[in-house]
């Protein structure tokens, strides 16, 4: 087992594609990662409540744990190669491309039977379809020019679960109200 710090390093791998200490190494950096979101929400809470009551401090103890939060999420990912070797990547990431774009192999989708008479195409499974980065943009009020990545981007957003992506949208409301 990689070396992982908590809240993590005691943490096993229920789903696993070929059960290898790198593909282990890389979920459980990304799962170290997300345990922090709640500190990230914590400072969007606080910046817009300080900007609701016109207090300068709260608002500023808010960017600063925004900040943090930010900063000790980006030393965990900066540990990825130490805990999952970049070689071993494909061993275990097969499945990235997904059947969307991927007109070679699924040029119809793929049928899951007893489910739709419909073929699908989805997407690969990826960590930027997390919250962390368009929750930290509708915060901030960031806005990025339309081209074939952000698409891409803003198109994983509809592959969050309901409630991820009605934060983030509650997100852009919230930095628009305050301006």
């Amino acid at each position: 087992m990689p070396d992982i710090d908590a809240p993590v390093g005691n943490l096993e791998l229920i789903r696993k594609f070929n059960g290898c200490v790198d593909e282990h190494g890389f979920v459980l950096i990304h799962v170290a990662i997300v345990s922090f979101t709640h500190k990230q929400a914590e400072a969007h809470a606080m910046m817009f409540d300080g900007a609701a009551k016109k207090d300068r401090a709260l608002m500023n103890a808010g960017i600063q744990l925004h900040l943090d939060t930010l900063n000790k999420m980006n030393d965990i990912f900066k540990r990825m190669w130490n805990v999952s070797m970049a070689q071993k990547y494909l061993n275990f990431r097969t499945f990235i491309m997904g059947i969307q774009g991927n007109d070679d192999i699924f040029p119809n989708g793929v049928l899951y039977k007893g489910c739709s008479d419909t073929p699908w195409a989805f997407r690969g499974e990826t960590g930027a379809q997390d919250s962390i980065i368009p929750a930290t943009d509708n915060a901030f009020g960031l806005e990025y020019p339309r081209n074939s990545l952000t698409e891409y981007l803003f198109d994983l957003r509809s592959y969050r679960p309901y409630h991820h992506q009605k934060h983030v949208q509650d997100l852009r409301k919230q930095q628009i109200a305050t301006k």
